[in-house]
């Protein structure tokens, strides 16, 4: 018997395209068939979230594309462009933070500010010292 939560994980790689149903079905030590018909009565379709994959990989590629053109730019213009996108990643935060305080929650910035402390390297959560 092939647990429910596997057969639910196994169903979205199915979706995005990143297995094939003989491929599941040799993980799972099950036919094809039974993948085939598990799959149908759970509702998953192959490759129906195939877009999700490839707008990752795309944007992945121009991203790529980006740091590499930002790279063959002289030094000094290299930091100019440092240096207003790191404006530009403030400005946003600050947005966010003086939002969340018109709010009345200030934790709503934190969908802004983690991933740009994490971009910098800084962990926000886990354990604290005390003074």
């Amino acid at each position: 018997m092939v647990p429910d939560a596997e057969w639910d994980r196994q169903g979205r790689l199915l979706e995005l395209g990143v297995k094939h149903a003989s491929e599941i079905a040799m993980e799972l030590g099950v036919s094809s068939q039974t993948v085939s018909r598990e799959m149908k009565r759970r509702g998953y379709r192959k490759n129906a979230l195939l877009h999700v994959s490839v707008a990752k990989i795309e944007s992945y590629l121009a991203k790529k594309a980006r740091m590499k053109a930002i790279m063959d730019l002289p030094e000094a213009r290299r930091r100019q462009h440092i240096a207003h996108a790191n404006m530009e990643a403030l400005e946003e935060m600050m947005r966010a933070i003086m939002q969340a305080n018109m709010d009345g929650d200030i934790t709503k910035a934190n969908a802004v500010i983690e991933p740009l402390a994490d971009a910098v390297g800084i962990k926000l959560h886990g354990k604290r010292r005390r003074a």
